[in-house]
């Protein structure tokens, strides 16, 4: 009886989408002892998670261990990779998920390649007709699945927190929106009424922000978000956590959503 009874326990989960081995892997993962230097590097590279809490950073070391067993870093241009670089892309991650009510780990990610510095990437361009494609110099990029880094904008990004920029929060941001399949700036939410209230907000400023930067007039919020609202969504992430005062004063609606979304108040953290 007790054997059938597994049987069909597993056969539903099987049913539901549940990988009760990946469940079961992640629970041992979260109790992984922390390697002394590894905490040498969260210090040397982000050091303003310094100022989490004991039980968030516990927590979040659990989010890391499970990160670095389920995503695989691949160098690239004569990078020689080291837990030092898996360790800090890893925690920034991470702190998207922290508190998130919907997003616990990135599911749908499986390969991050880390560059030295800037790389060449062909970016493809819908131009209605027909599809361009032009080389470019990027710092990040991120497709459903993978994630491409520059490991100097990634140390730049973490020791200037109050800057605005920080490309491990921007692709990072685009893989929770990419979660649900497109990227069209709204990632998975906790409750249906929570994407009414995200749409008019969010959308209504990411057209007040297209129409700041036709008028090359300065905003808080970086004009790079103003291409789609994929990008929108990506830079408020950056601008909530790197300047969260000015966002909640400019910007009280967006910072608002933000917090609600990631289940943080970056504020705590300056």
């Amino acid at each position: 009886m007790a054997t059938l009874i597994s049987i069909t326990i597993i056969a539903l989960a099987l049913a539901l989408g549940i990988p009760l081995y990946k469940k079961s892997k992640r629970r041992k993962l979260m109790s992984s002892p922390v390697p002394p230097e590894w905490e040498i590097f969260l210090h040397e590279e982000v050091p303003y998670l310094d100022k989490l809490t004991n039980k968030d950073r516990t927590k979040l070391w659990s989010l890391i261990h499970i990160f670095l067993d389920e995503v695989e870093f691949i160098p690239c241009q004569d990078l020689v990779m080291s837990d030092r670089i898996r360790v800090a892309i890893a925690a920034q991650a991470c702190l998207l998920t922290l508190n998130n009510p919907t997003q616990k780990h990135f599911n749908s990610l499986n390969t991050i390649y880390v560059y030295p510095d800037a790389f060449k990437s062909n970016v493809e361009e819908n131009q209605g007709s027909f599809i361009s494609s032009e080389e470019s110099i990027r710092l990040g990029q991120s497709i459903r699945g993978s994630i491409v880094l520059s490991w100097n904008s990634c140390r730049q990004g973490a020791s200037n927190y109050h800057d605005g920029q920080n490309v491990v929060f921007h692709e990072f941001a685009h893989q929770l929106d990419q979660e649900h399949g497109s990227a069209d700036g709204v990632p998975i939410l906790q409750e249906s009424s929570a994407y009414l209230d995200w749409g008019k907000i969010m959308y209504k400023k990411f057209l007040w922000l297209r129409e700041k930067k036709k008028r090359h007039q300065d905003t808080l919020i970086d004009p790079y978000g103003a291409l789609n609202e994929a990008e929108f969504f990506a830079v408020c992430t950056e601008c909530f956590f790197e300047k969260p005062k000015q966002l909640k004063k400019k910007h009280p609606n967006i910072y608002r959503v933000m917090q609600n979304y990631y289940g943080l108040d970056p504020i705590s953290l300056i």
